[in-house]
């Protein structure tokens, strides 16, 4: 009797013992994934239309085009296509960056000095070439594209905060960093897994400049001619962008509407003719 119970005492114990080693490896596995999930071969699994990448090249589309309604209209061809499954106020807000109230203590020459440092150039080199040319976007991208510095054609950088490289979230991150290290550390980790073209249009974001001559109404009328009026009147773009998509804006009286049932500041400027819009609207209705 004693020789069989030892077994039996002695293989739940071993069991107990194995399931936490168990467990504590496949945790260690999964932090590990964690850390290293921002590998630029990683396969992106969202949305195609929430790549920064695409982000990227249409805004290279909307600074070519010169006439504002040829702007709007590559803003609307994008987010009106068939399969077009995106994150659209995200783009939108991208699309906005001066609308963005985020402030990123750094300046283009700690821009300039910071990159001369991650790239081991000379930073004079760099700093002429600002001087010169004023983008300090550009001169980085050229910089990398000269030297042979980036070894990505196309970054998995998302613009969807389910993502595990969110450009929104390595922007949130800039905002806590003053300090010359930790901010040559987060750029070196951008410059690493994205393209020349990506990282310009990261640090355009950055400057809050995306640079293709697009202002605020030419954005918002690519998704609807009534959507600026709308945004003037309420100043939210998340109302905006919902109403943009379930076509809510088919009379000016319901755009006007907006700021009001929201209960959100109106300009002094709209407010008489929302009144008359409102009231016209209430007319028609008896």
């Amino acid at each position: 009797k004693e020789s069989k119970e030892t077994p039996k005492t002695q293989k739940p114990k071993e069991k107990t013992k194995e399931k936490p080693e168990s467990s504590k490896k496949h945790k260690g596995k999964k932090e590990t994934k964690e850390k290293d999930g921002a590998d630029a071969s990683e396969p992106n699994e969202e949305s195609k239309y929430n790549s920064f990448n695409k982000f990227a090249k249409l805004c290279e589309v909307i600074a070519t085009m010169s006439k504002y309604s040829d702007k709007s209209a590559a803003v609307k061809m994008f987010i009106s296509r068939d399969d077009y499954d995106g994150d659209m106020l995200t783009l939108v807000r991208l699309l906005l960056p001066g609308v963005d109230q985020r402030v990123y203590n750094i300046k283009e020459k700690q821009i300039i000095k910071h990159f001369a440092t991650i790239f081991d150039l000379p930073p004079e080199d760099l700093l002429n070439e600002y001087k010169n040319d004023g983008d300090v976007s550009k001169v980085i991208r050229d910089a990398m594209e000269k030297n042979n510095l980036s070894r990505v054609t196309k970054g998995n950088w998302s613009i969807e905060k389910a993502s595990r490289i969110v450009v929104d979230r390595w922007l949130n991150k800039l905002t806590e960093l003053t300090k010359d290290d930790e901010q040559i550390a987060h750029l070196k980790f951008a410059a690493k897994r994205m393209s020349p073209l990506e990282l310009q249009y990261l640090l355009r974001l950055v400057m809050k400049d995306l640079r293709i001559n697009a202002g605020v109404k030419h954005i918002l009328d690519g998704l609807n001619s009534c959507a600026y009026e709308a945004f003037q009147s309420c100043r939210d773009l998340a109302e905006i962008v919902d109403r943009a998509k379930k076509g809510q804006f088919g009379d000016i009286a319901i755009t006007m509407e907006v700021g009001i049932r929201l209960g959100t500041p109106v300009l002094p400027m709209l407010v008489s003719y929302i009144i008359r819009a409102m009231y016209r609207e209430h007319i028609a209705q008896r």
